[in-house]
């Protein structure tokens, strides 16, 4: 009777102790995949010991409060923070915004990052204004046929050009989105945007005799550059009685051989068109919080949020087990 009650004990303690070796492996593998990135993070950053660990805590704890994000994937989308100049103090205050904008759009977190810093960067927009950025992308993927990702590599091709002239997000995002509407959409957009705006510049006899013939007035008498869809709309309101041909050749001289389509794409950012998505475009405060809850806000988000969960508390046994492993 006492070594079939001690087998029974046995059998008993081995069913309560394999799922807690389970875990203890899935929490090990886990804490040792965040502490990697983490440790990629303050490389390339030269963190100090400080910065490092208010990172980590940053990550572990967004982990747990952002439904659909790991702290894992938190720590790889630090580097792409760091890689674009950003310190410690100007990361705590980014990333959150990061995380969710990936999420609303329903893309890899770290690609997505890597692309609103380089967009921005390309933009010349300052780290403090991020949420608004991110808001203003996510409005005009709710509002016209583009997504914020491809409106993001639209600006890498074209956001330095559009800096130069002074363009503001709202206007070239209205633009960009009335383009994407009519299939011309990414960085192809971008790159294309990016010709006609040098060429609307006047800064060949061809582009320069086109303009003159239509009495365009690009710049002001203080030589700045008087908007993209106040020149749009003039450009169209002069060829309005033009022939054809006319027009053929106005388009050809300012799109190029290869943006004449891009041009005329352009043409259509005016009038009422381009008034209702600038409308919609500009009111875009909580435009980003507003698709994170929508996106969040179903079983998949909840499964997510489960599996986001069992992380964190695999993290905080990693703590205590990644030490015992190290010094083994």
């Amino acid at each position: 009777n006492v070594g079939s009650g001690m087998t029974t004990v046995g059998d008993a303690l081995l069913k309560i102790s394999a799922p807690m070796i389970a875990f203890g492996g899935y929490a090990i593998k886990a804490g040792a995949e965040f502490e990697a990135s983490m440790s990629d993070v303050k490389g390339t950053a030269g963190l100090t010991e400080e910065e490092f660990d208010k990172l980590a805590t940053k990550a572990r704890e967004l982990g747990k409060e952002i439904k659909g994000a790991s702290s894992k994937e938190i720590a790889d989308s630090y580097k792409y923070l760091a890689l674009a100049g950003q310190d410690a103090n100007t990361m705590l205050e980014t990333i959150e915004p990061n995380v969710k904008a990936s999420i609303a759009w329903g893309q890899d977190m770290a690609e997505s990052t890597d692309m609103v810093t380089d967009s921005m960067s390309a933009l010349h927009i300052e780290t403090e204004k991020t949420e608004w950025y991110l808001n203003t992308l996510t409005k005009a993927q709710n509002k016209s046929n583009t997504t914020a990702m491809q409106l993001g590599e639209a600006y890498i091709a074209c956001g330095n050009q559009l800096s130069n002239m002074h363009v503001p997000l709202e206007e070239s995002a209205t633009v960009l989105g009335i383009m994407a509407n009519q299939g011309i959409k990414g960085s192809e957009a971008g790159t294309a945007l990016n010709s006609v705006l040098i060429n609307l510049m006047g800064t060949t006899d061809m582009t320069s005799g086109a303009l003159s013939k239509m009495g365009v007035q690009v710049y002001d008498q203080d030589g700045k550059f008087r908007g993209l869809h106040t020149v749009l709309e003039d450009c169209k309101k002069a060829m309005g009685n033009m022939t054809d041909e006319q027009k053929d050749m106005i388009a050809s001289a300012l799109g190029g051989k290869t943006q004449l389509d891009t041009f005329l794409a352009m043409l259509q950012a005016t009038g009422s068109t381009y008034d209702n998505l600038y409308g919609q475009i500009s009111n875009c405060d909580g435009a980003l919080e507003n698709m994170y809850q929508t996106m969040t806000d179903n079983t998949k988000g909840s499964w997510t949020e489960l599996k986001d969960m069992a992380e964190s508390v695999g993290l905080e046994f990693a703590n205590d087990l990644l030490p015992v492993c190290n010094d083994l």
